[in-house]
């Protein structure tokens, strides 16, 4: 009997201790083994979240789709317009191109259409004195988050603008030098008159006259022979006809008018008489070169328009 209590005795004690072993192994095993979801679930929690947030996004749209969908000549209501911005735009980051306007260590304002007289957009740099070495009349490219629409009149907002590549047409920091008294305005005419000279012309047209030719700023007047009666449509499809014969005068000569930002501007006018007499000048309208989305369109003068007619 001493003999068979002592083998249970000491059975109870192995099978304790093996039980207790099992459960210590057991407790440092859930201990060790990694949390359900941790760096995993982080991760695609911070892939989540940066899908989510605007600013981690850079929209492809070019600022003249902008206009297109939220500007002043904008064919949508007012409503859909804002709705459009409050949903597509607002808090999103864009790129912006332009000539700089006006211009302070911590904000800049950018002119980007060609017809713009003054400027597009008003930016705010991250850095407060990113815009200090700036210079205007600079080519400038930030990319900033939109905050507010433009208008007809106002700007188009946006912030934490971090400057892409460096800025072109001047030296940042530079001391201005005195202007010369006049600037050659047909420096670069050259480059296009004599695709003007070989231009086919219609028959009413009296002339065409190239009136600014500077290195990537072109500026001409097509005229319309006097007393001749000009059809619905006619002076696009002309002012069109002959930005476009500039444009392949350029593109010939091996350059790039959308990389070079080229101003193209063709007004297409004709000479009358009021009802006295006195001399007058028609204003139809203008083809105009965008160099964002390389493209031309064509402005009619309807007495609206704040550029000139």
């Amino acid at each position: 009997m001493r003999a068979l209590w002592k083998i249970l005795k000491f059975g109870l004690i192995g099978a304790g201790s093996l039980f207790v072993l099992i459960v210590a192994l057991g407790l440092a095993g859930v201990l060790d083994e990694p949390k359900p979801g941790g760096a995993a679930k982080q991760a695609a929690t911070g892939r989540q979240a940066a899908a989510s947030n605007p600013e981690q996004k850079v929209l492809p749209d070019s600022f003249a789709t902008l206009i297109a969908n939220t500007g002043c000549s904008s064919r949508y209501t007012d409503e859909k317009k804002a709705d459009i911005f409050a949903s597509r735009y607002r808090n999103h980051r864009m790129i912006f191109s332009g000539t700089i306007a006006e211009v302070s260590a911590g904000s800049v304002s950018l002119k980007i259409m060609p017809d713009t007289l003054i400027s597009d957009i008003d930016i705010h740099f991250r850095d407060p004195r990113a815009g200090y070495n700036l210079v205007k009349g600079q080519r400038l490219t930030v990319v900033a988050r939109l905050t507010a629409a433009g208008g007809c009149i106002a700007n188009y907002k946006a912030d934490q603008g971090e400057i892409r590549g460096e800025p072109m047409g001047g030296t940042a920091g530079q001391i201005a030098e005195e202007p010369s008294p006049k600037e050659n305005k047909f420096a670069d005419v050259a480059a296009i008159k004599p695709a003007v000279d070989h231009l086919r012309m219609a028959a009413d047209w009296q002339k065409v006259e190239i009136t600014e030719a500077k290195h990537r700023a072109y500026d001409l007047t097509l005229w319309y022979k006097a007393g001749v009666l000009i059809l619905r449509g006619q002076p696009a499809a002309d002012a069109r006809r002959v930005a476009r014969t500039i444009l392949a005068a350029l593109i010939k000569q091996e350059r790039s008018p959308a990389t070079e930002q080229v101003s193209l501007f063709v007004w297409v006018m004709q000479h009358a008489r009021g009802v006295t007499g006195a001399k007058l000048v028609r204003e139809y309208g203008y083809a105009s070169y965008d160099y964002n989305d390389d493209s031309l369109s064509y402005t009619a003068c309807t007495g609206k328009s704040w550029f000139g007619c």
